[in-house]
Formats: structure tokens, C-alpha cells, sequence
């Protein structure tokens, strides 16, 4: 697996302008990138800086041209989170 899962690269190609919600690993702090996500229309959700990723939403096809920086290490979709509670 590179960046992004095959499932992943699949799903936003198919998605065009559709907006998607990511999460990004970066190599370094994710906050040195929310300009350059910005200009690509892509909206920084939240920093989690001690884990160095974002969550991102924006149209699918500026969010896969981010497979290509290297400064990102993976993509991945932002799923709902569920608790195993009583």
C-alpha cells in the first residue's frame, strides 16, 4: 500500500467534485500546510498536531492530487468513531 488504499484512490476518482472527508499523516507539523490546502479548496477540520494529522474535507479530486506532495504520508477516509460502551 503507498499513501492511500486502492479502495481509497478508487473511490475519489470516482467522486470528481463530490466533497469527501480525509484524514492526512504528514511527515512534519500539519499546521506548516493549511494555507496550501486552503488554496486548493480543501478546509482543515481539526489539527491533531502530537499525531501529525489533519482532518480535511474538500472535493475529492483536489484531495487525491495530495497522494502526489511528499509531505504527506497517508490518506485516509474519516470515519465515525464508536465506543464499545454498556
Amino acid at each position: 500500500m503507498g499513501k492511500a488504499s486502492v479502495e481509497l484512490l478508487e473511490k475519489l476518482r470516482a467522486a470528481g467534485t463530490a466533497q469527501v472527508q480525509l484524514i492526512v499523516r504528514t511527515t512534519d507539523e500539519p499546521g506548516r500546510y493549511v494555507a496550501l490546502l486552503k488554496e486548493r479548496g480543501i478546509e482543515v477540520r481539526q489539527q491533531f498536531r502530537l499525531t501529525r494529522r489533519m482532518a480535511i474535507q474538500g472535493p475529492a479530486a483536489a484531495c487525491l492530487s495530495l497522494v502526489q506532495e511528499p509531505w504527506v504520508e497517508v490518506l485516509e477516509e474519516d470515519r465515525p468513531v464508536h465506543t464499545w460502551g454498556k
